[in-house]
């Protein structure tokens, strides 16, 4: 059975999770050219012939140079003008064939590579988001409300902390003394839904090696494009959430506004965040498995260290810069100006590059981690 077969029939709810895992550990195929899953067979002489072209072509500006010495030495022999003549000409029509295939050879070998390069790409694009759908499928399996469950969580977490904090203790008082005129359950949403989808993309990153294990150890494949997959399947949920906050922020009387574009812009900020994060954590978790239960008490104590559930503003000045350090509360609070403040992200310019410069960094650490402990994952798993 091909990965694609065994893709299609899980798809169709036509094998169960423990079938599907054996038929991937099992399957010696990847997906490559054209949208269609080869053999490692195919694969691999797909990239013999590229190295023996290489090779041809290197043969080829060797055998020109050779041919160009003998002929420099024809030159210097001759012994008459007639023949050096000849030799000259041979010399400069030798130089110019051999020039011309060689820019033959170099523009074939570019155009190959251009090709491989965009084929394996949208392949990647195609791959990721089907494994992505699949991921988030068979999250619920055999549970009777299914994908329900992945939204009915959050939902009541919204509602404990509403009515902990917006009707039992004065929460909402820290926002008249901030100067923000919001509903408190509508401000406690759009900082509830972004850390959502921080801590669902983070525990998902953080075990996608060990999910996918077997396609680590058994496929030939770009794992790497793991905890991506994770990322994507959070991503769905958050996306759910979102609509949701939105409907909540005009049945609260609030009109469309141009502002609200930022949000896009302030979840690709999150999944940037989650992902570079997850390129650490995920491979750090083959090698240390007591992570996962630190980055879930981390991220408890993440939330009440972020001001998500209380308003920045009630804290004395000097020690807001420490909480601002945290690259979590740029995202929280720009969802929250999206809604509410009405400024686009650029005007707060200081606070936008200090994420990303921060991200980035992140995000390379993450990315030299993975690299130098990639070759040690199969033997591990």
């Amino acid at each position: 059975m091909t990965i694609k077969e065994v893709f299609d029939k899980a798809e169709n709810g036509t094998l169960t999770w423990e079938q599907f895992q054996a038929a991937m550990g099992t399957a010696k195929f990847v997906d490559l050219t054209e949208g269609h899953y080869v053999s490692k067979q195919k694969y691999d002489d797909d990239i013999s012939n590229r190295d023996t072209q290489i090779t041809t072509l290197n043969t080829t500006i060797q055998t020109r140079d050779n041919d160009l010495a003998t002929l420099q030495q024809t030159i210097k022999d001759a012994g008459d003008i007639d023949a050096l003549k000849q030799a000259s000409q041979d010399l400069a029509d030798l130089r110019q064939r051999y020039d011309t295939e060689t820019k033959q050879y170099q523009k074939q070998l570019r155009q190959q590579a251009y090709e491989f390069a965009v084929t394996e790409y949208v392949n990647g694009l195609k791959f990721t988001s089907k494994a992505a759908k699949n991921d988030f499928k068979k999250r619920y399996a055999g549970s009777t409300m299914g994908r329900v469950w992945a939204f009915v969580q959050p939902v009541v977490t919204v509602l404990m902390y509403y009515c902990v904090f917006g009707l039992i203790f004065p929460a909402r008082a820290q926002l008249a003394a901030s100067g923000i005129e919001a509903p408190y359950v509508l401000w406690l949403t759009a900082g509830l839904v972004p850390w959502f989808y921080f801590s669902e993309a983070i525990g998902g990153g953080t075990s996608a090696l060990i999910e996918y294990n077997y396609l680590v150890k058994k496929v030939v494949f770009k794992i790497s494009i793991l905890p991506i997959i994770k990322v994507i399947a959070a991503t769905f949920i958050h996306v759910f959430f979102v609509f949701v906050m939105l409907i909540l922020y005009f049945i609260y009387g609030y009109k469309p506004s141009i502002y609200l574009i930022q949000l896009v812009y302030y979840s690709f900020c999150m999944f940037f965040l989650c992902l570079a994060i997850s390129y650490s954590t995920c491979a750090i978790v083959v090698f240390f498995k007591d992570l996962s239960q630190i980055i879930g008490i981390a991220l408890q104590v993440g939330m009440w260290a972020t001001p998500i559930l209380w308003e920045i503003g009630s804290i004395p000045e000097k020690y807001r810069i420490f909480f601002k350090l945290n690259p979590v509360f740029y995202i929280v609070n720009g969802y929250r100006s999206a809604l509410f403040e009405r400024q686009w992200f650029f005007e707060d310019f200081y606070s936008t590059m200090f994420f990303w410069i921060t991200a980035a960094i992140i995000f390379g650490i993450g990315a030299l981690i993975f690299k130098r402990l990639k070759p040690h994952f199969a033997d591990v798993l």
